[in-house]
């Protein structure tokens, strides 16, 4: 076994777990005042609580990474063009990804996203082939 390529996606599920865990106890701390009641332990609702306020954080995240990202494009000045267009491009592509998981702006958002993927993609596979003739 490759432990490798195996240990960051263990870390990935032990950090998203604990998160969780943590987010739901901040939720029955927020929830219930009654010592009694939060001895017993978060229950569903606390437990969607906490992914509620986890899809938030991690689209806030991904705006904020989106914003790094574009900005590398644009100050950097020892980029070259496909670097910047890269920065770019994974600058939008955060941006437009958080502001998909905070419903921010509606259905045109989530397709804007899907399109820039699209075409990024395309863009890729067309170089590829074209390397490879």
């Amino acid at each position: 076994m490759n432990w490798a390529r195996i240990w960051p996606l263990v870390l990935i599920l032990v950090v998203t777990t604990v998160g969780w865990f943590l987010l739901s106890n901040l939720a029955l701390q927020a929830r219930v005042k009654d010592p009694a009641e939060i001895a017993k332990g978060p229950n569903t609702v606390d437990y969607d609580k906490a992914k509620a306020w986890a899809t938030e954080l991690l689209g806030l995240a991904g705006i904020f990474a989106g914003f790094l990202g574009v900005a590398a494009a644009t100050q950097r000045l020892n980029l070259t063009p496909t670097q910047r267009a890269q920065n770019a491009e994974g600058g939008m592509i955060g941006i437009l990804a958080g502001a998909t998981l905070l419903g921010a702006g509606g259905w045109p958002v989530p397709i804007a996203l899907a399109a820039m993927v699209t075409g990024a993609a395309t863009v890729r596979v067309v170089r590829t082939l074209r390397e490879h003739d």
